[in-house]
C-alpha cells in the first residue's frame, strides 16, 4: 500500500510537467473518503503515511502550485491529510502542506471559486496552518502565517494570540508587527496597535511604511 501511494504522488507529479490527463484520473489522490461505520470511525487510526511518502506528497504538492494546477494539489493534500492521523510523527508536516495548497488554491485560481468555496478554501488552510504552527511554536514564519490566515477568516482573538506567539519567538521581526497592529486596529486595542507600530516604526525609520505611519 506505502508502494502504491509513493508511485502515485511521483506520477501526479510528472503529469504535472508533461501536461497530461487529468489529475482525477489517479484514484488514489481524487477518491473522496469512503462512509465508515461508528465502530470503525471510533477506533485511532495507527497507519499513516511514512516520512518520505509525506515529502513525495510535498514534491507532488509544489510542482502542482508551480504550473498552476492547484486543484490538483489540493486534492493531495487532502488524500495526504486524509491517511495522517492526528499526532503522529508527520501530523504537523501534512498539515503545513495542506495549509500551503489550500491557501495556493485561493490565491492563484481564486476566480474560479465561488465566494463559499473560497471562505471554505481558507478556513481550511487556517485550520492547517494552526495545527503547524502549534506544532513548533518557535517557529515565527510558521505561527505569523497561521495568524494571518486566522485574520483573514475573520477570527481576529485567535490571530492576535498567533501574532503574539510569533513576537515572542521573535520579538524584532518586522513582518510580524505590521499585521499584529492591523488586527490590534481590527479589535479597537487602539493602545497596543500604536506600542507595536512604534516598535516597527523604531526598528526601521527609514523604512516606507514606518515613514507613513509615522505621519
Amino acid at each position: 500500500m506505502a508502494a502504491r501511494w509513493s508511485a502515485r504522488i511521483l506520477v501526479a507529479g510528472a503529469l504535472a510537467v508533461a501536461g497530461g490527463a487529468e489529475f482525477a484520473a489517479l484514484s488514489g489522490c481524487a477518491r473522496e473518503a469512503q462512509p465508515r461505520d461508528s465502530a470503525t470511525a471510533e477506533a485511532p487510526a495507527t497507519e499513516g503515511p511514512s516520512a518520505k511518502e509525506t515529502e513525495d506528497a510535498a514534491q507532488a504538492i509544489e510542482t502542482f502550485i508551480a504550473a498552476a494546477r492547484t486543484r490538483e494539489a489540493e486534492l493531495v493534500a487532502r488524500r495526504l491529510v486524509e491517511r495522517t492521523p492526528r499526532g503522529s510523527a508527520t501530523a504537523a508536516r501534512a498539515s503545513e502542506l495542506a495549509s500551503r495548497a489550500y491557501f495556493a488554491r485561493v490565491e492563484l485560481a481564486g476566480r474560479e471559486l465561488s465566494p463559499p468555496e473560497r471562505t471554505q478554501l481558507v478556513a481550511d488552510a487556517a485550520e492547517h496552518a494552526e495545527r503547524a504552527a502549534r506544532a513548533s511554536t518557535n517557529d515565527a514564519v510558521r505561527l505569523r502565517f497561521a495568524a494571518l490566515l486566522r485574520a483573514r477568516n475573520g477570527d481576529a482573538a485567535t490571530a492576535r494570540e498567533l501574532y503574539d506567539l510569533a513576537l515572542a519567538a521573535a520579538p524584532d521581526d518586522l513582518q510580524t508587527l505590521l499585521p499584529a497592529a492591523s488586527v490590534a486596529i481590527a479589535e479597537k486595542d487602539l493602545a497596543r496597535a500604536r506600542t507595536l507600530i512604534d516598535r516597527h516604526t523604531a526598528l526601521a525609520p527609514d523604512a516606507a511604511w514606518s515613514s507613513g505611519l509615522a505621519s
